[in-house]
């Protein structure tokens, strides 16, 4: 593939190509989604009980947001996870991926803060496949059904942006609970607009509350 030189120095490819499974491959310029998978230690049967359950019990959206230092996450991590998850196992997981997300960013993109936003909902919030005008989102889902996203080897961006759906079976792929999932945007460095990586909310599977981590550029409204 012949490359070129974008903003900030990073390599420019005309079309990401593929799917990556580790954080490092989102600076490979044919790489726009890393999906780690990582089964939960525990299990999230009985979760629910444990998270917000008050908000959870009277049917209400939680949705939480706290800046991050890239360079000392752990305080404000800590205070937005203990804001929103009671029991301790997931809350020490939940602070711990923030922590180390925000340093990733600081690492990749050079960031000083990122956005880190913990949400707890029934029901999907966006139904329609999309990309994001941010640099980089960071998504995890430790309870519920995770994101679904697409292989771009496979799709016809305006097919996916303007008509309709592609055909499932081939584009598909949706992120588990516990899973790592880095998505490129549009202000990605280097990036190629029109090739951010696109993704929607999962349309199926809520059969209780869906608790979700987002961590993203702080500047993104």
């Amino acid at each position: 593939m012949t490359l070129s030189v974008g903003r900030m120095g990073w390599p420019v490819a005309r079309r990401p190509t593929s799917i990556a499974t580790s954080g490092p491959a989102l600076l490979r310029p044919d790489i726009n989604i890393v999906h780690v998978k990582r089964p939960l230690k525990f299990s999230t049967g009985k979760l629910a009980e444990d998270v917000c359950s008050r908000a959870i019990h009277e049917g209400e959206l939680v949705r939480l947001s706290e800046n991050i230092s890239t360079t000392d996450p752990t305080g404000s991590a800590l205070d937005l996870v203990d804001r929103v998850v009671q029991n301790e196992d997931l809350r020490n997981i939940v602070a711990k991926d923030i922590c180390q997300v925000s340093r990733e960013f600081e690492l990749w993109l050079g960031l000083p803060y990122v956005r880190a936003k913990l949400e707890i909902s029934d029901h999907a919030a966006c139904t329609q496949f999309h990309t994001d005008h941010v640099k980089l989102r960071f998504i995890c889902t430790y309870m519920g059904p995770g994101t679904v996203f697409l292989d771009h080897r496979f799709v016809g961006r305006s097919s996916i942006l303007g008509i309709g759906e592609p055909d499932k079976e081939k584009v598909c792929q949706q992120a588990e609970a516990g899973d790592l999932l880095y998505l490129k945007g549009h202000d990605f460095p280097g990036d190629a607009q029109g090739f951010a990586a696109i993704h929607r909310s999962p349309l199926q599977g809520f059969n209780g509350p869906r608790l979700m981590l987002v961590v993203d550029d702080v500047t993104e409204s």
